[in-house]
């Protein structure tokens, strides 16, 4: 397995404005053309679009570039997508570069909380928090995960899977030894 953790500032290559030449978004697959960028495989796109009323997004994997034309694919448990027209996209911010750490094992933790009512507990409203967590090993801190807390943005990459996810850290305390610390690490996963 290949995962890896991307920093935003460090790998940031290019905002992209909505002027796309075209955009579809289907189930679990983006096919997306730039006329002014190049696409390179495993580049990591945030592609921000309008639902409704509300700015959502999914993270994705360029599986196939062409140019200034790619196939994306995202992970369509966490990024459900419905009637995402190109009119609705807002822009996108793509990432590329080597990542800081490579990781052997993820595990995801799915937290569902219902809002009920009544005496028969009818749901009124369910609200999803996922969180994924990396395996237990040791790392250096002040190489790579200080960065890491202060980012405004870090993305994981399964490029097994092709899938990748917005992840941040909530709160964590380290104990170090020579820089040094051994612990699994938890990060909240950004559904939009």
């Amino acid at each position: 397995m290949s995962y890896q953790v991307k920093n935003k500032e460090s790998h940031l290559v290019q905002e992209l404005a909505p002027n796309f030449s075209s955009i579809f978004i289907r189930t679990d697959e983006v096919e997306i053309a730039q006329n002014t960028y190049s696409f390179l495989e495993g580049d990591v796109v945030h592609i921000k679009y309008y639902s409704g009323n509300f700015v959502k997004g999914v993270y994705a994997v360029v599986q196939h570039p062409g140019g200034p034309q790619a196939v994306l694919k995202f992970d369509k448990n966490i990024y459900p997508t419905q009637n995402v027209s190109i009119a609705n996209v807002i822009g996108a911010s793509v990432y590329r570069g080597n990542g800081y750490d490579k990781i052997s094992t993820i595990n995801f933790t799915v937290n569902i909380s219902n809002a009920l009512y009544s005496n028969e507990y009818l749901s009124y409203n369910t609200t999803k928090k996922y969180e994924v967590s990396l395996n237990t090993e040791k790392r250096r801190f002040f190489d790579f995960y200080a960065d890491s807390i202060y980012s405004s943005k870090l993305i994981l990459v399964d490029y097994c899977a092709q899938y990748a996810y917005g992840v941040a850290y909530e709160e964590e305390s380290f104990s170090l030894i020579n820089n040094a610390f051994s612990k699994k690490l938890v990060f909240n996963v950004a559904t939009r």
